[in-house]
C-alpha cells in the first residue's frame, strides 16, 4: 500500500519497522516476557527529546520541556495498540506534542489568561517564528492574520496576551543606561497616606457646607492645620471653651452622617 503524506496508517505487515514494533509491544503486554516498559521508553526517548527541542524558543527550561515530553511518551506507550496498523512514532507524536502544548498553556503563564486566549497567543507566536525563518524578517500583523486566517485584532490581542507568560523582575534596569542604577522597583509609586482619608474628607466637607462660616474656620484649623484648641482660640479670638463646643458639635454631626451612610 502506498503511504500518503500525513497518513499515520501503514499497510499490512510489509513494513519491517511495523513488524518489529508489533513484536516489541506484543512482548510488552506479556507479563512472562522480559521486555518491559522501561526498555521501550529508552528506545523511543529520542522522539521526546526531539519534540521538546522544538519548544526551546519559548524560554522554558529544556529539562522541564523534556520531562513533559517524556510523560507524553509514557502515556503513548501505555495506550498504543499495534493491531491498528499504525507506527508507534506516528501515534506518539500528537500525544507528546499535546502534553507540551498543555504545559506551555497551563503551567508557564505568570498571569492567568483565559485558555482560548492562551491558545491564540501560542498560535501567533509559533507562526511568527515560522514566517521569520522563512522570510528572514519579522512578519507584520497583517501577514500573520492572513497566515492564521484570523483578524489583525486577534493577532494584536494574542501578542499582548503572550506578555503575561513571563514576569519581569522589579530589579531589572529601568529605561536607558543614562538612568544609572535605576530599577523598575524605583519607578513603582508608594502608598499615599492621604488616600486613606478621602471618604472621611468628603463627609467632613458635606458637614462644613452646612456650618456657619466662623465655625467652619475653627474646624479647618483643627483638622487641616492640626492646631490645638488653645491655638485655635488665639487665632480666631474666642475662648478655648467655645472652640471645644464647636468641635464637639461638628463631631456629633459627622457621627450622624456616618450612621446614616451605614444604614
Amino acid at each position: 500500500m502506498t503511504i500518503t503524506a500525513g497518513d499515520a496508517t501503514l499497510g499490512g505487515m510489509d513494513d519491517p519497522e511495523l513488524r518489529r514494533e508489533r513484536r516489541l509491544f506484543a512482548h510488552l503486554s506479556d507479563p512472562a516476557d522480559p521486555v518491559n516498559a522501561e526498555a521501550v521508553f529508552v528506545r523511543y526517548r529520542p522522539l521526546a527529546r526531539h519534540y521538546a527541542g522544538r519548544f526551546r524558543e519559548t524560554g522554558e527550561p529544556f529539562e522541564d520541556l523534556l520531562q513533559v515530553a517524556e510523560v507524553g511518551l509514557l502515556q503513548a506507550i501505555r495506550r498504543f495498540d499495534p493491531a491498528r496498523g499504525c507506527r508507534f512514532t506516528a501515534y506518539a507524536t500528537p500525544t507528546v506534542l499535546g502534553e507540551l502544548t498543555r504545559h506551555l498553556r497551563d503551567a508557564t503563564w505568570f498571569v492567568h489568561v483565559p485558555r482560548d486566549l492562551q491558545d491564540l497567543a501560542l498560535r501567533v507566536e509559533r507562526m511568527a517564528r515560522a514566517l521569520t525563518v522563512e522570510s528572514g524578517r519579522s512578519p507584520t500583523a497583517d501577514v500573520l492574520a492572513d497566515a492564521l486566517g484570523c483578524t489583525v485584532e486577534d493577532v494584536v490581542e494574542g501578542r499582548i496576551a503572550l506578555r503575561a507568560q513571563r514576569a519581569t523582575s522589579l530589579q531589572a534596569p529601568a529605561g536607558d543606561p543614562v538612568d544609572g542604577d535605576m530599577t523598575l522597583l524605583d519607578t513603582v509609586g508608594a502608598d499615599d497616606p492621604e488616600l486613606l482619608g478621602i471618604v472621611e474628607r468628603g463627609e467632613l466637607d458635606a458637614v462644613l457646607r452646612t456650618t456657619p462660616h466662623g465655625h467652619r474656620e475653627i474646624i479647618r484649623l483643627r483638622y487641616d492645620m492640626d492646631l490645638t484648641q488653645a491655638e485655635i482660640g488665639r487665632r480666631v479670638g474666642v475662648s478655648q471653651m467655645q472652640v471645644s463646643r464647636v468641635l464637639t458639635e461638628a463631631g456629633r454631626r459627622l457621627e450622624e452622617a456616618w450612621a446614616a451612610d451605614a444604614a
